[in-house]
């Protein structure tokens, strides 16, 4: 079936669209393939919501509930949310939609795979080691409970807009904000760095992918990036900075073809971050974001010889502990005295003096917690874990390519994306669930020839926005 918009290819052949499907179109811009890039239309379903209205109604509100429960990380137990188990409930919903998506059903295997590897390396390990079951267990819930819910939010794409999937995701993110409240004295002075910048960004970026206005969502970013830097959150800023560059590069004027290819946008992504980097770097070493940020930039520098390494001395110890034990430690293991100082060793081979609580306390004291995404996968759940890191890299960089390839990628999409590259290397992985989950959900491309209004064009993503393109 055409989605062709009917004020585009007018015509008595033209196809008919249904209300529920239907966009409000807009005139092409002169010698311009489609709409303008700063006008585009709100993003359709993805796929086909119930036929009966009355059940369409019930599928949103059960969507839109479960979205807010999801982003507010209600706890139950042992890492376990209100928000996975009324994933797990609707299973019946999402199950067969996974298998429509690119990588869906691999990400939810490899995650079982991974949780299993994790049990098996923690009965491994308990000769030498002390093992909890307690800790395995919320190891294990952290892992899956986030891609069960990947699962859900591919189904909310049934019946919701991305833009309305994310504002409602990122309230419930704002409701898990307000109910944590401030964390300690580094939290209540600088409660957007720690508390509401995530929540906040979610949300305004959500209400400027409603407007369909690329401008808009330049300057929501544009503000959104002056706010960061002003409160000394220097990889937000980041983050942002990038995210800017790449939904700027994306208004350019297209020519005869606005599509690129994927690779070619990749690698371009690369260099873009690079130059962000150095960009940032520099700015930050010339004291034009504060006296304060300046000095704790140049110490990071003096220490290791890196802004990176500096400001995450983990990694020194996780590479550490991946020579030491390449298999992994297990999702119920104890770190051990020798693991500790294995530990140890690494962080002071940069620079880093180990030696302030922080390793015994927040490092090994319930557990392995290696301060990255990738390194907690590996750590718990060993190479298993440590291939299904590589899978979520994947799926997170070409999700970003192939929108930003064809000129249709959000800026909060764009911005999730690279923010689930940062906490991949950068961020714990329970820290890192609220922005992935959201990412992973809306970045899975739907594959070629899927039964349903969709079927026979080429992959979608749920960020991509029609701009009057008669595919």
């Amino acid at each position: 079936m055409s989605l062709t918009d009917p004020k585009t290819n007018a015509g008595p052949k033209a196809t008919a669209v249904p209300r529920w499907r239907a966009a409000r179109p807009r005139p092409a811009s002169p010698g311009v393939v489609g709409a303008p890039a700063d006008e585009r239309l709100e993003p359709l379903p993805v796929l086909r919501p119930p036929t009966d209205p009355t059940m369409a109604t019930v599928h949103r509100i059960i969507a839109i509930v479960f979205l807010v429960l999801l982003g507010a990380r209600l706890q139950v137990f042992q890492g376990f949310t209100v928000g996975f188990g009324v994933a797990l409930i609707l299973l019946p919903l999402w199950v067969g939609e996974l298998r429509r998506y690119r990588g869906g059903v691999v990400l939810l295997l490899g995650g079982v795979a991974a949780a299993v590897s994790g049990l098996w390396l923690t009965a491994a390990m308990a000769d030498d080691h002390q093992t909890g079951q307690g800790v395995a267990i919320g190891a294990t819930i952290v892992l899956l409970g986030p891609l069960v819910s990947v699962a859900c939010i591919v189904w909310t794409r049934t019946v919701l807009t991305p833009s309305h999937i994310i504002v409602f995701y990122g309230l419930g993110l704002l409701v898990r904000a307000v109910i944590a409240g401030p964390g300690g004295t580094a939290y209540m002075s600088n409660v957007w760095k720690f508390q509401y910048s995530v929540p906040l960004t979610v949300i305004l970026l959500g209400l400027a992918l409603a407007t369909r206005r690329r401008w808009i969502e330049v300057a929501v970013v544009a503000a959104l990036a002056a706010v960061s830097i002003l409160n000394d959150s220097r990889s937000l800023f980041a983050i942002l900075l990038l995210t800017l560059c790449l939904v700027a590069w994306q208004m350019r004027s297209g020519g005869k073809s606005r599509k690129a290819s994927t690779a070619r946008v990749i690698i371009g992504i690369g260099i873009a971050a690079a130059f962000v980097f150095n960009i940032g770097q520099a700015l930050l070493l010339d004291g034009v974001f504060g006296a304060e940020t300046q000095s704790r930039t140049v110490a990071q520098l003096d220490q290791s010889g890196s802004i990176l390494l500096g400001g995450r001395p983990e990694l020194a110890a996780t590479a550490a502990l991946f020579l030491h034990q390449p298999a992994g430690y297990g999702s119920g293991t104890y770190a051990s005295l020798s693991d500790v100082l294995v530990a140890k060793t690494g962080m002071a081979s940069i620079g880093y003096d180990p030696n302030n609580g922080y390793v015994e306390r927040f490092m090994f004291g319930t557990g392995f917690e290696v301060h990255s995404t990738i390194g907690d996968l590996w750590v718990r759940f060993g190479l298993i874990g440590l291939a299904l890191a590589v899978l979520i890299a994947w799926l997170t960089i070409y999700g970003l390519g192939h929108g930003i390839a064809r000129r249709n990628a959000s800026a909060v999409v764009i911005f999730l994306g690279v923010r689930t590259c940062w906490d991949l290397f950068f961020s714990p992985l329970y820290s890192s669930v609220p922005t992935l989950t959201l990412f992973l959900g809306l970045a899975l491309i739907l594959k070629v020839g899927t039964d349903g209004p969709t079927a026979g064009r080429p992959p979608v993503l749920a960020s991509e926005h029609r701009r009057g393109d008669t595919a």
